[in-house]
């Protein structure tokens, strides 16, 4: 398209395309040069601008090359900040369930299930999981952060690649409706009791009325 213009204005041709033509030979020339300058950047927003006004302005079909080269870069800069993500889950210390979900999450609808981090934070996570259902079987955790916990855990995507998260999840909830249940059971006992105790209580506090009222006629 350069050398098209170039040459036509060379030769003085009186077109009425030839102005629009140039308008597009110079709208294609500020997309490469912005794709260029982005390329030796490696910022990522200004990459995507990049190459959304490469598109937009059509310079991929004169300019696949370059396009793609960008395009490339970009991919590589997003895969290595989301490996760098998944690895900083793994390596903490700490066990953060709605940190590890909302991570796996993003890579998830990122596509990078494929990456070995991505593997890794899923194994970390189900292993998690795995303590915290044996923790409601045992009634060591409390039912309030429980259900935090399933809430959070219910947010997984359902696909084949979260599939041992889901798994453990699914378990998880299950220990948790037992645990609520083991609760509410206790609560329930504990209400009869409570009945029960008072019914004593005022049945005694009635005989023992009744046997002061009698007392001076017994005398």
């Amino acid at each position: 398209l350069r050398q098209a213009v170039d040459d036509a204005l060379a030769a003085g041709l009186e077109d009425p395309a030839l102005e629009a033509l140039q308008e597009t030979r110079r709208l294609m020339d500020g997309a490469l040069t912005a794709l260029q300058n982005a390329a030796r950047q490696e910022n990522m927003d200004v990459l995507r601008t990049a190459l959304a006004r490469s598109e937009e302005v059509g310079l991929p079909e004169w300019e696949q090359a370059e396009h793609d080269t960008v395009a490339a870069l970009l991919a590589s800069l997003q895969e290595r900040k989301q490996r760098a993500k998944l690895r900083a889950a793994v390596d903490a210390p700490e066990i953060l369930i709605d940190h590890m979900v909302r991570i796996l999450s993003e890579a998830y609808a990122a596509d990078y299930t494929e990456l070995e981090e991505f593997g890794d934070v899923q194994a970390k996570l189900a292993d998690s999981i795995a303590d915290l259902t044996q923790k409601a079987k045992d009634n060591a955790l409390g039912e309030e952060q429980a259900q935090v916990y399933a809430d959070t855990l219910d947010t997984l995507p359902e696909a084949a690649a979260l599939a041992p998260a889901n798994i453990a999840a699914r378990r998880f909830a299950e220990a948790v409706r037992e645990l609520r249940k083991r609760a509410e059971d206790r609560r329930d006992f504990e209400k009869k009791r409570a009945e029960m105790h008072s019914s004593l209580r005022e049945l005694v506090h009635h005989v023992e009325s009744t046997h002061s009222a009698d007392a001076p006629y017994e005398e």
